[in-house]
């Protein structure tokens, strides 16, 4: 993830130049006081972005879906690899794209075409997950999806804080050889490294055809659970959702928005974004495991998190200068808050050899919401401007209070279950409340 956070800003930035180059001079677009409140250029950007999301996203769903399936039947470690191929060759099309400026700046999304057909970002995200919490006690869970959430933070803000120095002392070209030689690096450490787990079911599952792949993780989301398990899964699996159109959304104008009201380029925007995750990790990987062992549950915690990136979006609509931009990080510190409370329930809600088919659903959902959110928010924010550039972000706060609605329902309403779970057999009420544990 180190990689794909130099590339958020980077990527967003070569699209700028290309785009500029295309309209201006180079002694125009290489003025940022100037072109960095250009409404059309604000607008050809957002439409490029959005279709980079398109041709990334919609081959993304089906494969992430069918290698989730493949995770659970035949092999852990294949499904890992199978999208780092995808980001290699991606690769190789921004080092031609960034050799040759003058080439059209729509073949970029030949890129995001390689990457997509292999799964894309949803497919490391949500194999990641299913291979990391695979043998995993129960009551641990929650701490090893923290510390993956909280890799990913890490990833996160050492990629957004040198992306813009790198940028700015390579070049482009150099900054995306960079990411592939550590594009490389993790293939074959994947390779060479990474142990193959057995699969818990009959092998004659492994034949079976893409679409019975998709209703094999549909029937794990339905399926008949004791108590209220099964409509709290179906209601977490929404709420996560809802919170994801959200923390999308953000991805997709944030970029654009500084830009446009602090004239911000990719190098204060890689500090700005750095610090945050870097707040947002520490909070993570140390706040949160103390915060669960001291019983509160994961729900409530997923809760608090969202409470705070609704205000941090109220904050953000509002920005009118660097220093208040910065004090907006505080809030962001929890911000991993609700994606590791909502994995963990997920993960606790279900048996064990359901894990990657809960995990593909979670990165299926990842990719159709941000197609969504690409098509709403990439959309509407370049018509926001003509009034205020900052609507977005407030109607992004306003969707959060449905999810935040939702965990204080299952945080309610499902009672801790009075035995111990088993390794390889989840309690479907395996929810904690919010109170102390017996003997701790």
């Amino acid at each position: 993830m180190f990689t794909s956070f130099i590339k958020y800003p980077v990527f967003q930035s070569l699209m700028y130049d290309k785009l500029c180059l295309e309209q201006y001079d180079e002694i125009h677009c290489a003025n940022q006081s100037v072109v960095h409140d250009d409404k059309k250029l604000q607008a050809d950007v957002n439409h490029l972005y959005l279709y980079s999301s398109i041709v990334l996203t919609v081959p993304s769903i089906f494969t992430a879906f069918l290698l989730g399936s493949v995770s659970d039947t035949y092999s852990r470690k294949i499904p890992l690899m199978i999208p780092f191929v995808g980001l290699i060759l991606g690769d190789v099309v921004y080092l031609v794209q960034t050799t040759f400026m003058s080439i059209d700046a729509r073949w970029l999304l030949l890129s995001d075409a390689c990457f997509g057909l292999c799964g894309g970002y949803t497919a490391i995200i949500g194999t990641m997950f299913a291979y990391g919490v695979r043998q995993t006690w129960d009551e641990n869970r929650s701490l090893r999806i923290a510390a993956l959430e909280g890799s990913i933070g890490l990833g996160g803000t050492i990629g957004f804080a040198v992306s813009g120095v790198l940028r700015n002392a390579w070049g482009y070209t150099n900054v995306f050889l960079f990411s592939t030689c550590f594009h490389f690096i993790s293939f074959f450490y994947l390779l060479l490294r990474t142990e193959e787990f057995s699969s818990d079911v009959p092998t004659e599952s492994v034949g079976r055809t893409t679409t019975m792949h998709l209703r094999d993780i549909f029937a794990v989301v339905i399926k008949k659970r004791d108590g209220k398990a099964t409509l709290c899964l179906q209601l977490i699996l929404f709420a996560f959702a809802v919170e994801y159109l959200s923390f999308a959304g953000v991805l997709d104008v944030q970029y654009s928005f500084f830009r446009y009201k602090l004239g911000w380029d990719d190098l204060k925007f890689g500090w700005f974004s750095g610090l945050g995750y870097g707040l947002s990790t520490a909070a993570v990987l140390i706040i949160y495991p103390i915060l669960k062992q001291r019983s509160s549950s994961d729900a409530f915690l997923a809760g608090f998190g969202l409470c705070c990136k609704v205000v941090s979006l109220v904050v953000l609509a509002f920005v009118f200068a660097d220093w208040m931009a910065y004090t907006m990080t505080v809030l962001f510190m929890f911000s991993r808050f609700p994606s590791t409370g909502m994995r963990a329930v997920c993960s606790r809600l279900v048996a064990l050899d359901e894990q990657g088919k809960v995990f593909a659903a979670i990165a299926l959902m990842e990719g159709v919401i941000t197609l969504l959110a690409s098509l709403i928010f990439n959309g509407l924010y370049p018509w926001t401007l003509n009034f205020f550039a900052g609507t977005c972000f407030l109607l992004m706060a306003a969707l959060l209070f449905i999810p935040i609605g939702i965990l204080y329902y299952v945080h309610g309403s499902v009672e801790r279950p009075s035995s111990a779970t088993s390794n390889n057999a989840i309690s479907d009420t395996a929810f904690e409340e919010n109170t102390p544990r017996d003997g701790r």
